[in-house]
């Protein structure tokens, strides 16, 4: 087969082949892929080219029938025994009935270059994404470049000059002194020049002269500066036997330079939310509200506090809907916040009681909107506040008792006892300075309204007295058992004057005789009180009945008239002492209005309760309740 020139100047290598594998015709460029001469052709064959399985590979291909449509990848042997990756197609011919194989080889090595190039920076940029901290991202990266290079020493310095963006554990390696001296008298000047003319570069190269290392054993150093917004912040050093690094090399580092550079922030970006988000957290698990993350259908996301405060138990309440959680009222009214939160963007507030482990506990809650469709839950326990506001409700209306009763004390002080006194000193005066001149039967008129009075007086201190002493405590409470049938018997009988005054029938109705626990004296005031009040509101020949039953423990007595009666507003403020007044009675009786304060105190200081059913003109039933021994 003659040689063809136009053959020779293709761009790929062509070899001939015989069916047996024998070169029969090669071009100049398959020499130099091969970095051969070939020898005549009947003394070449694949087996001077290819080897191993690449040769088994490239005699399958050319033995198959339909050879035309495989293109192979094999690698073949140059002659100073490297290898080279080789793309190769095949073609067969027949000339004078001979079979032939045309093999036209192409030098993939920069295809291969590339490729392995772009897998290793994809590699790269890949693995250092993984990298959690500065030092393995530093690690990585210097692996990287020395692998690329093909130099073993090698490694970062971070620049004592600038802004340092590693962490702090990254210090000097032993040569640090004279990578010093390299970058102040070499490095500094060659890259802040190409700063000041504005250059954007990520990362340059540039070798320290060997004049630099006179009289010192150590090979020159290859510095590669780290830049962040054209700041210097770190170097990178690479030790070269004497000689540049390549193009291809140089892209390969400013590629790994600039994902060093991305991810340098990213972990910096990543350290500071990491320690913004520990802050955080020590600041919410110091709190002690629960959180919940919820979306608008009412789902729970996620979740913070502890459950136990807040529903009384530890079960996870993740992905549950309030409704699982929550009473029905409870999550009903929830529901409804949580679309007013989503529509309005206003944080939204409300409260709620439940009770847990048997004792009532308040919570108020607010929601404040995320997105489009979740909100943010946040409940406080508000117990103590509200134990707080009803304990102080409660001090204010105790001290507003205690102002009427001191405002009580003083008017009838000023008004109720001065009253009588001035009655009482009437009648003494006149019978002082008219007693020879009045008749025998004006005289004793005159005593028995000093008498009047002086009774009056006397009841007037007593209540006041015993009033006292029960708002300061200093009363003595002495609860026994007695026989209170006999307690009613004697009380009536201090009213038998009083009951033939006005001609009152008395109903006694007693069926048995009653025995109960409490303070005799307590219980005989009351009865005093009670029975004086309806005598004084019963009209002449008027009916009072006194009546006592036992059940299930407890007495109930019941001192009932059809006197005057009263209206509903005066029987809502009759135990009342900022509301008491005092009414006259049928045979215009005056009272101070304290009587049934006293009885009130009375019965609940025995445990006892005391009530009144009453209408204008049809009388008044008053009852209280005493305990059984």
């Amino acid at each position: 087969m003659k040689n063809d020139i136009r053959l020779d100047n293709l761009f790929d290598g062509i070899i001939v082949l015989t069916s047996d594998g024998k070169f029969r015709y090669w071009n100049k460029k398959a020499e130099a892929i091969f970095n051969s001469e070939f020898k005549n052709e009947d003394e070449q064959d694949l087996q001077a080219v290819f080897a191993g399985n690449n040769l088994k590979l490239l005699k399958k291909v050319i033995q198959s029938k339909n050879p035309l449509e495989q293109i192979v990848e094999l690698e073949g042997l140059t002659n100073d025994g490297g290898q080279i990756p080789l793309e190769i197609s095949v073609s067969k011919f027949i000339e004078n009935k001979e079979e032939y194989y045309t093999l036209v080889i192409r030098d993939i090595t920069e295809k291969k270059l590339k490729s392995n190039i772009y897998n290793f920076i994809r590699d790269f940029a890949f693995s250092i994404k993984k990298q959690e901290s500065l030092k393995c991202v530093l690690e990585l990266t210097i692996e990287s470049i020395q692998k690329i290079s093909l130099i073993e020493n090698g490694g970062m310095f971070l620049f004592k000059h600038f802004p340092v963006i590693v962490e702090e554990e990254f210090h000097h390696n032993e040569n640090s002194e004279l990578i010093d001296i390299v970058i102040e008298s070499f490095f500094i000047d060659k890259v802040v020049a190409k700063l000041e003319n504005n250059d954007a570069f990520y990362l340059d190269q540039f070798t320290a002269p060997k004049e630099l290392f006179s009289g010192i054993d150590f090979k020159p150093i290859t510095l590669i500066p780290i830049l962040e917004k054209n700041t210097i912040v770190a170097v990178i050093y690479l030790i070269v036997d004497e000689k540049e690094l390549g193009k291809i090399q140089q892209e390969l580092i400013n590629n790994i330079s600039f994902h060093f550079t991305g991810e340098v922030k990213r972990i910096r970006v990543q350290n500071a939310l990491v320690k913004s988000e520990s802050k955080n957290r020590a600041i919410l698990d110091a709190l002690p509200d629960l959180m919940m993350h919820v979306d608008d259908s009412g789902n729970i996301i996620n979740y913070r506090g502890s459950l136990k405060d807040f529903f009384g138990h530890e079960d996870n309440i993740a992905n549950k809907n309030i409704s699982e959680i929550f009473h029905e009222d409870i999550s009903a009214l929830i529901s409804i916040m949580i679309l007013r939160t989503i529509k309005t963007g206003i944080v939204q507030q409300f409260e709620y009681n439940i009770n847990i482990e048997k004792k009532q506990k308040y919570f108020d809650g607010r929601m404040s909107i995320l997105n489009d469709n979740e909100i943010i839950i946040i409940i406080r326990d508000i117990t103590r506040i509200k134990q707080t506001q009803v304990s102080l409700a409660k001090s204010q209306k105790n001290l507003a008792e205690l102002n009427a009763r001191k405002d009580k004390f003083f008017s009838i002080l000023a008004h109720d006892l001065r009253s009588p006194f001035i009655g009482l000193l009437g009648y003494a005066d006149m019978l002082k300075n008219e007693y020879s001149s009045l008749e025998r039967d004006e005289i004793k008129t005159f005593a028995s309204s000093i008498h009047r009075s002086s009774k009056k007086i006397f009841s007037l201190l007593e209540n006041l007295l015993h009033w006292s002493r029960l708002q300061t405590n200093r009363m003595d409470f002495k609860p026994i058992e007695f026989n209170l049938t006999q307690l009613i018997d004697h009380v009536i009988s201090l009213f038998n004057m009083n009951f033939k005054e006005k001609n009152i029938l008395l109903e006694r109705e007693i069926s048995e005789e009653l025995f109960v626990y409490a303070d005799q004296f307590m219980v005989e005031t009351t009865l005093r009180n009670l029975i004086s009040n309806s005598i004084k509101f019963s009209f002449k020949d008027g009916t009072i009945k006194v009546s006592a039953k036992k059940k299930n423990g407890i007495v109930k007595v019941i001192v009932a008239d059809n006197g005057v009666g009263m209206s509903k507003e005066t029987k809502q403020s009759l135990f009342d002492i900022s509301k008491a007044n005092s009414t006259r009675g049928t045979n215009n009786e005056e009272g101070t209005g304290l009587g049934l304060i006293l009885c009130k105190e009375f019965v609940i200081k025995n445990n006892g309760d005391i009530s009144v059913e009453s209408e204008l003109g049809t009388g008044s039933k008053f009852s209280f309740t005493i305990a059984c021994p």
